[in-house]
């Protein structure tokens, strides 16, 4: 339960802060997407089911660990859309106005979203045990690795200063990658 009211509660916050810094309408999101939505989704309300009727024993350690890598992945999310406000779209796009956001946990990674996109669905796998979520976080990834090398190729011809940013900043995981 505790963990349906975690990601409710994340899952309006979410909401609501879209609603609040979205001046524009995006255009329709790219289909790519769709390969990091469903299988994040799957890895995270599959693994409940899972346990539900597969039963796997749990560990105390993996539950606490899940929920400590959970409430750090909704960290990061906000962060990251604090720095980008009115800069958000779920589409790869420019609106109108539009800037390089490099402040904030923008300063030290590039796609902190996807890295909270990545710790979030890891999560649902710590807390149940579960073996095919495990399955969903994998895709999750290689579908958050295209499209971030399609949101850098974009980003690279809209904005000059991208490369220099890139030169002072990793992609996913600060110091690393």
């Amino acid at each position: 339960i505790i963990y349906f009211i975690a990601l409710a509660i994340y899952g309006f916050a979410e909401i609501g802060f879209q609603r609040k810094y979205s001046r524009q309408k995006s255009k329709k999101p790219d289909a790519g997407l769709a390969l990091i939505i469903i299988p994040f989704y799957a890895a995270l309300y599959l693994a409940p089911l899972e346990y539900y009727f597969l039963k796997p024993t749990l560990h105390t350690t993996t539950i606490i660990v899940g929920y400590i890598v959970l409430l750090t992945g909704v960290f990061i999310r906000f962060s990251g859309l604090l720095a980008l406000q009115h800069n958000f779209s779920m589409a790869i796009e420019c609106k109108d106005e539009t800037m390089l956001v490099t402040t904030g946990i923008y300063k030290y990674i590039r796609h902190p979203l996807y890295l909270a996109t990545i710790i979030l669905a890891s999560s649902g796998c710590l807390i149940f045990s579960s073996v095919f979520c495990w399955l969903f976080f994998v895709v999750t990834i290689y579908g958050i690795v295209l499209r971030i090398n399609k949101e850098e190729e974009f980003l690279l011809k809209q904005f000059p200063a991208y490369n220099a940013y890139c030169q002072r900043s990793k992609r996913l995981i600060p110091l690393v990658y």
